[in-house]
């Protein structure tokens, strides 16, 4: 028998297995008429589903929703992935395209829980983003070339998959960072209640830094994701990052006094703890600058304001050193001892006459409990004044120094 005599059924068979290779296909429907006729359509079939799945990539990014329905209804695959493992549905819910994600959720075989190479899935990347929702129509003919990352509305696409039933709430990505976490450390404040809502997701998930949801909301400075977790019972508030950083110390460098009010409430909160590395919740209070939670601490009887951190550096010393003046007064008044010295023997004093600060100066002086007798460009060791020289002195300052060591001489001299 010739082989254009073989039946219909055997020659399609012939050309599945030789389909890996077009280019051998399309030499066997060379061969003969009644060949090309069974091959050809085979041929074309196979061409227009390899041209199916970047065309169905392509209209999820740009959402384009007509495009994706009549793809999907021609056997485009819902789960083809890119060179960076992302799906049409990643594309969509990252851009927040709701009724593209709808549709392509309503074809039976995607799969919502598919990660790219970082193992972020269409949830974590909707979570991270559905901070503001914007009405579809404002955005669906935005030029090309503007940000596509800034629009959408992710809520409707996070409620969306949160709908599905088998999708993974609480599946970190490559970071340890569940859609939770990504949302309270974006302020995403309704995408967290969306989550938190299906009773799936763990209030007290770390990621790779050991860090919270809790701690996140914190650093996103929102009050509402912050008071929503740490009303849910088992939530821990005392959690360390792999940095040492707590919940209340990441407040306190914020300088959110609401936050740290309800975290000292809280027994398993210590405000005096200082990390392995790192300040304590005073010190990064001074630091930045912020005087209503410097307040506050000062204000707890555990808090000593003389307590040294890691370096052995006093409070006093290091508000002057960010030249801090009121909060010096703060400290003075709480009893920080006004001559505390860090371990190289620097002084508050010091600090303040090297940076010129003459409202320091004179604070400081006025307690009467300082020594002023010492000499700015004689200094063995390591010494923060490297500036200090007889030619660049300020002379208001050597003029109040010398003032006072006139009204207040100490006889250094040796006893005969």
């Amino acid at each position: 028998m010739s082989l254009p005599a073989l039946p219909n059924e055997l020659i399609t068979s012939i050309a599945i297995h030789l389909l890996p290779s077009l280019r051998d296909l399309n030499s066997l429907a060379q061969t003969s008429h009644h060949f090309h006729q069974v091959i050809n359509p085979i041929i074309y079939k196979n061409h227009s589903q390899n041209t199916l799945q970047p065309a169905l990539l392509w209209a999820a990014k740009r959402g384009k929703l007509a495009a994706c329905i009549r793809l999907l209804s021609e056997g485009a695959d819902p789960n083809i992935l890119d060179s960076d493992r992302r799906t049409p549905l990643s594309w969509a819910a990252q851009i927040g395209y709701a009724d593209v994600v709808s549709a392509l959720l309503s074809a039976k075989e995607t799969d919502p829980n598919t990660p790219d190479k970082d193992l972020r899935t269409p949830l974590l990347w909707a979570a991270g983003k559905a901070v503001h929702h914007i009405d579809r129509g404002t955005f669906s003919r935005i030029p090309p070339g503007t940000d596509q990352f800034i629009r959408g509305d992710h809520l409707a696409v996070v409620k969306a998959l949160l709908s599905v039933e088998g999708i993974q709430v609480d599946r970190p990505d490559n970071r340890g960072r569940t859609p939770l976490t990504v949302a309270a450390g974006s302020g995403a404040e309704s995408a967290v209640e969306e989550i938190l809502r299906t009773g799936k997701a763990d209030p007290n998930s770390r990621d790779m830094f050991r860090q919270t949801p809790l701690m996140q909301a914190v650093s996103s400075g929102s009050m509402s994701i912050f008071n929503r977790l740490i009303s849910i019972e088992g939530v821990e508030v005392d959690t360390k990052s792999c940095f040492g950083t707590t919940a209340f110390r990441e407040a306190a460098s914020n300088g959110n006094v609401e936050m740290m009010k309800i975290l000292l409430a809280r027994p398993q909160v210590d405000p005096t703890e200082v990390p392995c590395f790192g300040d304590s919740a005073l010190m990064n209070t001074i630091c930045e600058g912020h005087t209503d939670a410097v307040s506050l601490l000062l204000a707890d009887e555990r808090i000593d304001p003389n307590i040294t951190n890691k370096a052995g550096i006093p409070p006093l010393v290091r508000a002057a050193e960010r030249q801090r003046t009121h909060i010096m007064q703060m400290l003075l008044d709480k009893g920080a001892e006004p001559d505390a010295k860090d371990r190289q023997g620097i002084t508050a004093l010091m600090v303040s006459t090297e940076k010129g600060n003459i409202e320091a100066i004179q604070l400081l002086l006025a307690t009467g409990r300082v020594n002023a007798d010492f000499d700015l460009t004689e200094r063995t060791g390591y010494s923060p004044f490297t500036s200090i020289s007889l030619d660049n002195k300020n002379q208001a300052v050597l003029k109040i120094l010398d003032e006072h060591k006139r009204r207040h001489r100490i006889d250094l001299a040796p006893e005969s």
